[in-house]
């Protein structure tokens, strides 16, 4: 019935035009059929136009018009499916949640609302088309998310493994500026005697001694002369024993003593070149969380937010007091609404955003996430090394993906499979 009601009013309108009562003509038709929906000339005529735009914009070159026209087709067949599939899991966008959206897309254009607006017309898009096509890309990406999510399976070993090739990998492109002193077993009476010496000289380094002095004056290694200075060099270039203890060591790093058959040797890490490391900003926030129900709209939640935010700034009461009594984060509700150091990427979109921007000490206008409405409040920020998170987190998200893409594939052809899809007539 929704095709038939969908081409009749297509049809009807074409006929009410005044310039239409000799010979009737449609100003739209449909290119094909999806279940109960139809696509139209006019959906495909849109992509189109974004799809080029997007090209030329970026310097790209677009593939010849019949392949073009096969990825058009197939993308607007594939979006009505997962849109039909959103009905069917009850999936919607709030206002609310579409509002909050655009505000970040206008905020990280660098334009006023005004400007943004006036740049949409120019390249030939209303506002509320810009709202529309906002609106269905969140719907078809929370549905994706949320069916194909569940299909993918990460295993931790497999994770390890590709943390360890990245490693390696960013091992071949690091340079080491190293130095070196080398105590040699026959230049004094015995190992123990050997050992001995190195642990004096190990004892004088800690102590802040200059390395290379002390290779100059007690070294017996090939570079003594040059305080012990190997210069730069790949781990591929350097010897083999001193490429099986340098891995992944910060410079300034003292590493030994440490035996061969030759001796003890110890290293110093002077410089790097290609450094991987890695450092993050995390943030120590509070937060208060209430959710819009049956008995509370969002516009009645916002402002009591207001409120409470209001109440807070005039000292009629604390943050952690109010967050006790009103937020609906239970986890964070009984600590004061503390939610202790957090890496920001860990957030979802709106509440990173509003938590990467905010001065220190403030406390935020109520916004929304899709868990609700908040406000925050930012206590402190720091830097901390995450270099080997980084890996591990970076080498998940590798296999994720990979993972993401199959089963994403797979599932849109279940959807194709189990859907009823006919081209109706070739697109003009």
């Amino acid at each position: 019935m929704k095709v038939v009601y969908r081409l009749c009013l297509v049809i009807i309108i074409a006929t009410l035009s005044p310039l239409s009562w000799a010979k009737p003509v449609l100003l739209d038709h449909a290119i094909a059929v999806v279940n109960n929906d139809i696509i139209t000339q006019t959906d495909y005529a849109r992509l189109k136009f974004d799809v080029e735009r997007n090209a030329q914009k970026n310097h790209r070159e677009l593939p010849p018009q019949k392949a073009l026209h096969q990825q058009l087709l197939n993308k607007l067949i594939d979006d009505q499916l997962i849109i039909q599939q959103a009905d069917r899991m009850g999936i919607d966008i709030s206002d609310a949640q579409l509002d909050q959206t655009i505000e970040n897309i206008i905020s990280q254009s660098g334009q006023s609302r005004t400007q943004f607006i006036k740049q949409l017309g120019a390249e030939g898009l209303t506002y509320k088309a810009f709202r529309q096509q906002i609106r269905q890309q969140l719907l078809i990406s929370q549905v994706t998310q949320s069916a194909v999510r569940r299909r993918v399976n990460v295993d931790p070993q497999a994770v390890k493994n590709m943390a360890n090739l990245i490693s390696k990998q960013g091992e071949q492109q690091m340079r080491y500026h190293i130095a070196h002193i080398m105590i040699k077993f026959d230049e004094v009476k015995s190992p123990a005697q050997a050992d001995q010496k190195v642990q004096a000289i190990l004892k004088k380094l800690k102590a802040g001694a200059n390395f290379r002095k002390l290779a100059m004056s007690d070294s017996q290694g090939p570079k003594a002369l040059q305080g012990g200075d190997w210069g730069w060099m790949s781990i591929n270039d350097m010897p083999t024993i001193f490429a099986q203890v340098i891995h992944q060591q910060p410079a300034g790093t003292i590493i030994g003593p440490f035996r061969s058959d030759a001796g003890y040797h110890i290293l110093k890490i002077l410089a790097l070149k290609g450094d991987n490391k890695v450092e993050a900003t995390e943030v120590k926030a509070r937060h208060i969380l209430i959710k819009p129900s049956i008995v509370m709209s969002d516009a009645k939640v916002r402002e009591l937010l207001t409120q409470i935010r209001q109440d807070i700034l005039s000292g009629k009461g604390t943050f952690a007091q109010y967050a006790k009594k009103y937020s609906q984060d239970s986890s964070s509700a009984i600590q004061g609404g503390e939610l202790g150091w957090a890496d920001p990427s860990s957030f979802v979109p709106a509440f990173r955003n509003m938590v990467e921007k905010l001065p220190i000490g403030q406390i935020s206008q109520p916004f929304h996430s899709q868990f609700g409405w908040h406000i925050v409040e930012v206590e402190q920020r720091r830097k901390v090394d995450v270099t080997t998170e980084s890996k591990q987190q970076r080498a998940y998200q590798i296999i994720y993906n990979r993972q993401f893409e199959e089963q994403q594939q797979k599932w849109l052809d279940e959807l194709r499979q189990h859907a009823y899809i006919k081209e109706l007539s070739a697109v003009k």
